[in-house]
């Protein structure tokens, strides 16, 4: 057998299904046996049942799906047997990803890459028995950061189709963990704790998905539009710049997107609409529009706009119309390390640059600038 192939049971693919929906194949693995490379060890070993791995996240899925008839009562053996299984394997693949030569993989749109294991490491049950009246909810494991997630299968799809967004997703993880009792069984709702943090972090369960669709639809069309001579793992961070943005972020990005759009239409050039992150390791993102492509002026733009804002990640979202109708947007992610810099410190006290690129309004997450 071939790294990475391996038979499938239905809950597994049902479940990985839900998960490349929503945190898109270009970061999901789901075919993850292997032989270690540079080892001793020549039999095949297995991660978990399915990784999303992106930025510096891994998530791990164990997945258990009924066979035969389930037991009257909730089918609680087969529930606690299969919770402690589940949780033993999500041990293993951390212990995998930490201590051995781990090849690459190929992810659910085709490409090949390593798994990186250089930060948070969340391990998820998904159990599909639909006998299940009541389940551990957050389970104790010293291992994987003192905690593991347990979902029935609809509870874990419910949670994807409301949050939708990945990192409304991660958010609530965390605040699922604070909810429920460690290693205490519960038999409400998880609609209840997903609508109690909806209203909690956005004051309300009802949305306008307008914004949200364009977005979804500039995540999925994206890759297809790439130039043939892009790097692959460029997109790839374009993509994990993107997937950082919760709902108000998409609001944001999607306007300022509409904005520089208008602007580019009527032949406007503009540098001054951008996104800054609450945190040094979030990614700034740069709106600019323009007549004609230009590419030194536009990486010098971002390069000070990168120095003045102290970003040491920046997407520069670049668009400009090539004739009446059509328009061309380019992608220009970099990172840095930021360092003092005297010429880039002379300009950004000039009268045109100083008032740039001031946050003056905070969103979840993110502070939008002045435009």
């Amino acid at each position: 057998m071939k790294n990475g192939e391996q038979k499938r049971e239905q809950s597994e693919l049902d479940t990985i299904d839900v998960v490349k929906d929503f945190f898109l194949g270009d970061f999901v693995f789901g075919e993850l046996t292997y032989t270690p490379i540079n080892s001793d060890i020549k039999s095949n070993l297995e991660l978990a049942d399915c990784i999303i791995n992106y930025g510096n996240n891994v998530i791990a899925f164990q997945i258990k799906g009924r066979k035969g008839l389930p037991k009257p009562n909730g089918d609680m053996s087969w529930v606690v047997n299969h919770i402690k299984g589940a949780k033993d394997q999500l041990v293993s693949t951390f212990d995998q990803l930490i201590n051995n030569s781990i090849p690459v993989f190929q992810n659910k749109k085709g490409d090949s890459f390593n798994i990186k294991p250089k930060g948070i490491f969340i391990g998820i049950i998904v159990l599909q028995n639909n006998a299940m009246t009541s389940y551990k909810r957050v389970l104790s494991c010293k291992r994987l950061n003192g905690k593991v997630h347990c979902f029935s299968y609809t509870d874990f799809k419910l949670c994807c189709e409301k949050l939708i967004l990945p990192q409304d997703i991660m958010d609530y993880l965390l605040y699922r963990e604070g909810k429920y009792q460690i290693d205490r069984e519960f038999d409400i709702s998880e609609e209840i704790m997903v609508d109690a943090f909806l209203m909690k972090k956005y004051q309300t369960t009802n949305f306008n998905e307008e914004n949200l669709n364009i977005f979804r639809w500039i995540l999925n069309m994206y890759r297809e539009r790439l130039i043939e001579d892009e790097d692959i793992s460029n997109y790839r961070e374009i993509m994990e710049a993107m997937l950082q943005l919760d709902r108000l972020g998409v609001e944001v990005f999607t306007s300022s997107l509409g904005k520089i759009m208008k602007y580019a239409k009527e032949k406007i050039k503009t540098e001054d609409i951008c996104i800054t992150p609450l945190t040094q390791n979030g990614t700034s993102i740069l709106f600019m529009s323009d007549t004609e492509m230009r590419e030194k002026y536009m990486i010098f733009v971002t390069d000070l706009f990168m120095y003045k804002t102290k970003s040491e990640k920046c997407l520069t979202v670049y668009l400009y119309f090539t004739d009446e109708e059509n328009f061309n947007i380019y992608w220009y992610y970099k990172e840095q390390k930021w360092t003092y810099d005297k010429e880039k410190a002379r300009i950004c006290y000039m009268p045109e640059i100083k008032g740039k690129w001031i946050p003056n309004k905070q969103a979840v997450g993110l502070v939008p600038a002045n435009e």
